[in-house]
């Protein structure tokens, strides 16, 4: 399988008065195409979301939590979602340990769980 993507970050970064980081937030959008050279198939994704990142001791970029919000979803060029994520995720700061989520996560389960069949859908697109 090969991806290309397009992306665009805004992000801000805040920092506490002796100058130390205490927060970072991105919004991002991506898009481009999984695509199968052996079957000549491909599908898109777009995905729109929000990254924060808090620091519980400032400056340090990995302690306190990291989150992500937003919607991921891969779909069929004539139409029709393959895979879809949505919700929230958050980590420790190092990214680690899953602290929490909700919503559908196919892609977490696949490379976090190790659910092979998480993305089984994607791979039958491609197919």
């Amino acid at each position: 399988m090969f991806q290309t993507q397009n992306r665009s970050v805004q992000g801000k970064r805040y920092y506490d008065q002796n100058g130390n980081l205490t927060r970072r937030l991105f919004h991002e959008i991506d898009t481009g195409t999984f695509s199968n050279p052996l079957t000549n198939k491909a599908v898109f994704f777009s995905e729109v979301g929000t990254t924060l990142d808090e620091l519980s001791i400032p400056g340090d970029i990995n302690s306190g939590s990291f989150s992500f919000t937003g919607p991921w979803r891969v779909f069929l060029p004539r139409g029709g979602v393959v895979v879809f994520e949505v919700g929230r995720l958050v980590f420790t700061g190092d990214g680690n340990t899953l602290l929490s989520e909700s919503g559908p996560h196919p892609f977490l389960d696949y490379f976090y769980f190790g659910d092979t069949a998480a993305l089984q859908p994607l791979c039958d697109a491609l197919r």
